[in-house]
């Protein structure tokens, strides 16, 4: 009995001796924690097949451990593409040495390239897309023992397409002209829309067209035509426009096919020149403003009473009104004389009080007759930018030192991080450039907030949403889509 018993004590110490032996052994062999990492893609709204783009990649750490990895490279490839279509890469290392390939290719940054356990850093690639239709790229990082550390992709959407616009050889000052527009294209597009502007020369362009139901529209220098639809390929439309030119001289007329989210998928530019008639056109007057037909005056006049007496109207029943003023105004030809008139007007009033919801729906729809879009109002104080607004992913952003100025911020730019830091108070935001995530510090509160549209450089000037960029400093913000105005109410 006592000789089974030390048997049995025996293998008890070995087994326990063995579970030790396995657990120290699991211990030692361990891998070190390694970083995680992610790829961040700034693809810009309007890709034309055969021109070169800037694709700016983004290789960041997303979670930070004790090592990185040896000996990385990073593998570019074109996934996806329309029937003999291809893309060209192109971009620099270290060194400055241009790396060039066609659909895949291999990029080490520098040679046995060690990546950091925290890292950041920006490639500005330039691609070239060799026909339009719909590609996929795939950024993958691998080490030296092939382990895949990070992937991402982005589909990509190239346009084709065109316009045509044919004028008579003749134009005079005054008098109307027939063009037709004519769209073709051979790929689908989804909630899309047309706009026209006129964006080179010394006098005014009068838009009109007729809608399918026989209702004329009229535009001064640029518009919108046509609520967002969606095209079928093949496709092909003509619209016959009647133009009106103010003065003589040459004039470029810009047409683009623009999705939903404001981006311009298509877009072409018809020459026009413009001569001097041989006497005075009763069509023009002495200030070179085109005179449409149609009484306007009576309708300008109700507008004002609906401005100026607002406390004394239902405001349903105004609004119901006030569209509908709007309307006959543009069917019957209201000028750009009238427009900028009837806008000053209202900004000096919106001004004083700060303006109601329906005062900028007004007035957004004024802007969209007078052609223009992108006006920032802080408390009813219209904001001139030197740098106008732009649509990145359907996002609006704005020049990120003058909004912040205007709230009552401070701004500091660490242009060797590419680093902007703004506070007022004991609020402070931190943003990176090319970044979709900021950090802000409220007084001892430490939050990391996500952007809709990374933040970016453009014409010298950092770029930001604005709805972040106001509610991350307690503002409120409201959007009137169809003139784009921004109406900020701190």
């Amino acid at each position: 009995m006592k000789k089974t018993i030390a048997v049995l004590l025996s293998l008890a110490m070995m087994l326990g001796f063995a579970t030790m032996a396995l657990a120290t052994g699991a211990d030692s062999t361990s891998p070190p924690d390694k970083s995680t990492y992610e790829f961040r893609f700034a693809v810009p709204d309007n890709i034309m097949p055969g021109e070169d783009v800037l694709l700016p990649v983004t290789f960041k750490t997303v979670y930070l451990g004790k090592e990185g990895y040896d000996n990385v490279r990073f593998e570019v490839v074109n996934t996806v593409a329309p029937a003999s279509g291809s893309v060209t890469f192109r971009a620099k290392d270290r060194v400055n040495r241009t790396i060039s390939f066609t659909n895949y290719g291999i990029y080490i940054p520098s040679p046995g390239f060690a990546l950091p356990a925290q890292y950041h850093a920006t490639t500005d690639w330039t691609l070239n897309f060799s026909k339009s239709g719909t590609y996929v790229i795939n950024f993958k990082a691998y080490d030296g023992n092939h382990y895949k550390i990070a992937e991402g992709s982005r589909q990509i959407t190239v346009a084709d397409g065109s316009f045509t616009c044919t004028i008579p050889e003749e134009i005079i000052v005054g008098r109307e002209i027939t063009a037709n527009v004519s769209f073709v294209t051979d790929y689908d597009f989804m909630d899309v829309h047309y706009e026209f502007a006129r964006t080179a020369g010394s006098g005014d362009v009068l838009f009109k067209a007729q809608d399918s139901n026989g209702t004329w529209y009229t535009f001064i220098n640029r518009g919108i035509w046509g609520s967002d639809f969606d095209i079928t390929a093949p496709y092909s439309e003509s619209t016959p426009w009647k133009l009106t030119f103010s003065k003589a001289g040459t004039y470029t007329i810009h047409f683009r096919l623009v999705d939903s989210a404001g981006n311009v998928l298509i877009e072409d530019s018809q020459s026009v020149t413009v001569k001097e008639s041989a006497k005075d056109d009763e069509d023009e007057d002495d200030n070179g403003d085109i005179k449409c037909p149609g009484n306007t005056h009576g309708l300008k006049n109700a507008l004002r009473n609906h401005l100026k007496h607002k406390e004394h109207w239902n405001q349903k029943a105004r609004a119901q009104s006030t569209a509908r003023l709007l309307e006959l105004l543009q069917q019957r030809g209201v000028t750009l004389k009238e427009l900028r008139e009837l806008i000053r007007e209202m900004e000096e009033g919106i001004a004083k009080d700060k303006g109601s919801d329906e005062d900028y729906r007004i007035l957004s729809r004024l802007y969209k007759l007078k052609g223009e879009k992108y006006r920032t109002y802080i408390d009813g104080k219209k904001v001139d930018f030197d740098v106008d607004p732009i649509v990145v992913n359907g996002r609006t952003l704005v020049p990120f030192r003058k909004i912040a100025e205007e709230l009552g911020a401070e701004v500091k730019w660490v242009g060797p991080e590419k680093k902007v830091i703004m506070t007022k108070g004991k609020v402070t935001v931190i943003l990176l450039l090319g970044e979709n995530t900021a950090v802000i510090h409220k007084g001892e509160t430490k939050t990391k907030a996500r952007l809709d549209a990374p933040a970016l450089l453009h014409n010298n000037r950092t770029m930001v949403p604005i709805r972040f960029l106001s509610e991350s400093l307690g503002a409120e913000v409201d959007y009137y889509s169809e003139g784009a105005l921004v109406v900020i109410k701190t």
